[in-house]
């Protein structure tokens, strides 16, 4: 049973596998004081976020208080955070994706938070990364040092200018994070820069 007279607040740091999230229990969730949840990425086979998936998690967070619907997208409500992983650094990474991914999914969750990602040893990933050094010492596997940058086509400096992206975007002003569907003239221009390109917003 839910004690209601208690004052702590829980967060779901490791990352919730929103395919996994028990619709469910959101309210349960919201019961126990959880005040975040940091949901793991979701695809779709072409590699870009589950749209319906994430649509589907926030509407049952919605209905629990942790979010409220604002246009295209929900904003946290009072003290709670929703939050989406993007992975970044993959062997496989595709710019373009990387972009397109992470508004999607500031526009479905309200705020995205880039991942660096990090071969397990004995996985095939850390095979194809011993197979392009000479030696590999622990340290170059370390995610925050991105291993894979300029080896799958992105290079460091890509991958800061992405950070600086998603900072920009994260940043709350007056509890919001930045609207790019919203009617600003920056908004505006952001959209009209990303017009053309193979997938919609």
């Amino acid at each position: 049973m839910v004690n209601q007279d208690w004052d702590l607040r829980f967060h779901g740091l490791c990352g919730v596998q929103i395919r996994d999230f028990p619709v469910e229990y959101t309210q349960l969730l919201a019961d126990a004081h959880f005040n975040a949840l940091h949901f793991e990425l979701a695809v779709n086979p072409d590699g870009m976020v589950d749209e319906p998936l994430y649509r589907a998690v926030m509407q049952a967070c919605e209905r629990a208080g942790f979010a409220s619907q604002r246009g295209g997208g929900w904003d946290s409500r009072n003290h709670r955070n929703l939050t989406g992983f993007l992975w970044i650094g993959k062997p496989d990474d595709d710019l373009e994706k990387l972009v397109w991914n992470a508004l999607k999914i500031l526009q479905l969750v309200g705020m995205v938070i880039p991942k660096p990602y990090s071969p397990t040893p004995g996985s095939e990933d850390y095979a194809l990364l011993q197979s392009q050094v000479d030696w590999l010492e622990p340290e170059d596997i370390s995610p925050h040092r991105l291993p894979f940058a300029g080896r799958n086509g992105i290079e460091e400096g890509d991958y800061e200018d992405f950070y600086r992206m998603t900072g920009f975007l994260n940043r709350r002003v007056r509890s919001h994070t930045f609207d790019f569907l919203g009617d600003t003239y920056l908004a505006k221009v952001i959209r009209q820069s990303l017009a053309g390109r193979r997938w919609a917003i």
